[in-house]
């Protein structure tokens, strides 16, 4: 049997007798208590599968819409499954130049459930492209009621090779193809294969005539009418989270005399960082530090907070031997909920002085002999070199 190959993080295999097996079942079943309808490709074949993993946080990230359209591009006929779709979604993938010029020149039939999110709009959006190109073969999935909900994300093109399968978790939604963090394995396979999953496919779809109706049918119609969703208020709400996530929380931080231990200079950064910023709780009895002196050098290590008063709250940290007086700087950039990294700038070295103006600029009514702690958005303050620095160690890590 032909080879599969895919770009992404390799997955452990099962073997028999000397074979790699990847099991995909082919038909639709009623499985489990709850009688869920699932989707189930079922072939084994002489492969090595793999995932990708779409992350919206990347600078170039691999996305579930750039993988489908690159197979549409030599493709002669497919088909896909999606729990629901959007309007957005509709437009990216069917409305993209390379998907229509897969529709111009081959098939595609495509199934869409109407459980959820797929409202009049995404049911309009289907049907116009249906109109437009005669290639597309639409239905719509209505899950009977004694059963669970339509939940399969497949697809799947035909070419002169053989062919591919796209299996994950995206939808047909602006956000499941591009925006959202998703996971997909990408199976590429030979003839042989090919037929076998043309043919489980459509011994599926026969299986399923009684659930799949016509994009026109007043009863889709009806449930797509029910489906509605303020899509505008779902979209702030999802660019918030992804503007947080690609800009991160910053800390600059004064660092004074504290008392030296076995496991670093006790630094006490105040009961707002210690609360607000590093969100030190009673659930939570340690962070994760990574001191980074260069891009490609990062001494990671676990802290305890330390309470000594309310006012007196600190963590055990790596610090370099500095000479007191001239407080050192430190910059704590926030990875994720309890993982931080952060890089020391001392007196006399580079930047010292425009950190300190930084500080001084934005808090005005600071005395000379107060500590100072600043928190920003990384845009903020990724003009200065060791901002650059911590960002270059980020993706050197990740």
């Amino acid at each position: 049997m032909g080879s599969l190959r895919s770009k992404g993080f390799p997955l452990q295999s099962l073997t028999r007798n000397g074979g790699s097996l990847v099991t995909m079942f082919a038909h639709t079943n009623l499985i489990g208590l709850d009688s869920r309808i699932v989707l189930k490709l079922a072939f084994i074949l002489d492969a090595m599968a793999a995932i990708v993993f779409q992350d919206p946080t990347q600078e170039s990230p691999v996305r579930l819409l750039d993988v489908l359209l690159r197979h549409a591009g030599t493709a002669v006929e497919g088909g896909a499954a999606f729990a629901w779709a959007s309007r957005s979604g509709i437009r990216k993938l069917i409305h993209d130049p390379h998907f229509e010029q897969f529709l111009e020149r081959g098939r595609f039939h495509l199934i869409v459930g109407l459980d959820t999110t797929t409202d009049a709009r995404a049911l309009e959006a289907l049907r116009a492209a249906e109109d437009q190109f005669p290639g597309l073969k639409l239905q719509m999935f209505v899950t009977p009621p004694e059963h669970g909900i339509f939940h399969p994300k497949l697809t799947w093109f035909r070419n002169k090779s053989g062919g591919i399968v796209v299996v994950g978790s995206g939808n047909l939604t602006e956000r499941g193809l591009t925006e959202s963090w998703e996971a997909f394995s990408e199976l590429q396979i030979g003839e042989a294969e090919m037929v076998e999953v043309y043919r489980t496919w459509e011994c599926w779809i026969e299986q399923q005539q009684p659930y799949l109706l016509p994009a026109s049918s007043p009863a889709v119609a009806e449930l797509a009418g029910a489906n509605i969703l303020d899509w505008s208020e779902e979209r702030a709400k999802t660019s918030a989270r992804l503007q947080r996530a690609r800009n991160p929380r910053v800390l600059l931080c004064e660092i004074g005399k504290g008392r030296i231990s076995k496991k670093g200079l006790q630094v006490d950064v105040g009961k707002n960082a210690f609360t607000q910023f590093f969100q030190v709780t009673s659930n939570r009895e340690s962070v994760i530090f990574g001191l980074v002196e260069s891009p490609d050098s990062v001494l990671s290590y676990t802290a305890k907070p330390i309470e000594k008063g309310s006012d007196n709250l600190c963590f055990e940290m790596q610090v370099p031997r500095y000479v007191y007086g001239a407080r050192p700087i430190a910059i704590f950039l926030e990875l994720r909920s309890g993982v931080f990294l952060y890089a020391i700038v001392r007196n006399g070295e580079a930047e010292y002085e425009e950190l300190q103006a930084y500080l001084h600029e934005n808090l005005p009514g600071k005395k000379e002999s107060e500590m100072k702690r600043w928190s920003a958005r990384v845009n903020a303050v990724n003009h200065f070199t060791v901002v650059k620095m911590l960002l270059a160690a980020v993706r050197h890590i990740t």
